[in-house]
């Protein structure tokens, strides 16, 4: 999913990348390292809702950065204080840091074009020997997110979503938001 953020400064696309082996850290910085036009912000999958989630997430923390309102040095872990809800780099970090280990990731790839941004995921997907799958809404994710971080059913209830994983979705989107106002 590619779509235009930090109100249309830049594009961000979000995939669920599967590989044979492990993501190669050292990866991340080469792919967008040459052409310096992107940045990869890798999210733990299992903590994931959705590609809204994610995708929101990231569009808050790159407008911390321009208005100067981040509490992280890094995007990625400004991303992950986004998606986590929160200001508690070590709750956000426990969430959504991911295990490299594994071989499905989120990856979120940010930059100023949509060419540049589509290259970049296809190089790093490349360079992984790893192909994109569908990104669709998690239910093992959304009840994992709503344990963590202590979402009722009280809230659950004001969303008027028409199904859980939809409402989780919604709380976190809203809890976001907040998050960003309160800065």
């Amino acid at each position: 999913m590619l779509i235009p953020v930090d109100a249309g400064r830049a594009y961000a696309y979000a995939g669920v990348l599967r590989g044979t082996v492990p993501i190669d850290e050292r990866e991340i910085r080469t792919v967008a390292g040459p052409f310096q036009e992107a940045y990869l912000v890798i999210f733990n999958p299992n903590f994931v809702v959705g590609p809204a989630h994610v995708l929101t997430a990231v569009d808050y923390a790159l407008r911390a950065f321009r208005l100067k309102r981040n509490i992280a040095r890094s995007l990625h872990v400004e991303s992950f204080l986004f998606a986590a809800a929160t200001n508690d780099i070590s709750k956000a970090l426990k969430l959504f840091n991911p295990n490299f280990r594994g071989n499905r990731h989120i990856i979120v790839v940010v930059s100023k074009s949509r060419e540049s941004c589509l290259r970049v995921a296809n190089a790093f997907a490349e360079t992984q020997g790893a192909v994109y799958e569908t990104f669709q809404r998690s239910k093992d994710a959304a009840e994992r997110v709503t344990k963590m971080l202590g979402i009722t059913e009280v809230e659950l209830s004001t969303t008027y979503a028409q199904d859980f994983i939809e409402a989780v979705e919604k709380c976190l989107l809203f809890r976001m938001a907040l998050n960003f106002l309160s800065r």
